[in-house]
């Protein structure tokens, strides 16, 4: 099981974009939600960096859980995101 909140450290820049959605193959209309995490974490470890030293998980506001909530190291990676993943 993976954790979408990580605590420390806490970095200093917070962006919230909604969830790529991936429906499953075996249940159309139902989210995958393993594959939209994932999409988000590869493009993250690719396009800003190492998990834990330039972005962290952080908790969605009012736990909305279509909402994906990232904290980065730099500002500009926070307008990367938000250009990905932004609606």
């Amino acid at each position: 099981m993976r954790m979408l909140y990580d605590r420390y450290p806490e970095l200093p820049y917070v962006a919230s974009a909604p969830w790529p959605l991936i429906e499953l193959e075996s249940s159309p209309g139902q989210w995958d939600w393993i594959n939209s995490m994932g999409v988000v974490e590869t493009w993250l470890e690719a396009s800003v960096g190492h998990h834990w030293v330039r972005w962290t998980w952080n908790m969605a506001a009012n736990d909305r859980i279509e909402i994906c909530t990232v904290r980065f190291l730099r500002e500009v990676d926070t307008t990367l995101f938000l250009l990905r993943f932004g609606s």
